[in-house]
């Protein structure tokens, strides 16, 4: 499967989806003026991504690194839209972990992550960045 690279802007994250090279991260600001033109296509990648795995018969295991600086909410629903979809993925038998980094002090973020964790139903690992 051919990677997924969107390079960061002012407004949006680097989102790199590469599985040839197991590397799969969301990281930077996100808070683009039409946030479903920015992420839609990212769940249409995983939806591929998933069906690609399935018809191999691969339960090839990953983890999703996400480490955003800022969000706003709109951001927010698709960053659970995602975690939902690496659910499927868990499902299905392919192990994937989401790992939710974030700054020491930064306490909100880290309770957004558990937040996320519990809605989407998908173990987390957390990272303090100094």
């Amino acid at each position: 499967m051919e990677q997924l690279l969107c390079e960061a802007s002012a407004d949006t994250p680097k989102v790199l989806f590469d599985p040839a090279n197991k590397i799969f991260e969301i990281s930077g600001e996100s808070r683009p003026e039409n946030v479903k033109v920015f992420y839609e296509p990212v769940l249409v990648w995983l939806d591929n991504y998933l069906a690609e795995l399935k018809a191999q018969g691969k339960k090839e295991a990953f983890v999703l690194k996400m480490y955003l600086e800022y969000f706003n909410s709109s951001s927010a629903k698709y960053f659970l839209y995602i975690a939902k979809k690496i659910f499927e993925f868990v499902s299905c038998g392919i192990p994937v972990t989401i790992e939710w980094c974030y700054i020491e002090d930064d306490e909100d973020m880290k309770e957004t992550g558990m937040e996320m964790e519990k809605m989407s139903k998908v173990q987390f690992k957390y990272t303090v960045i100094l």
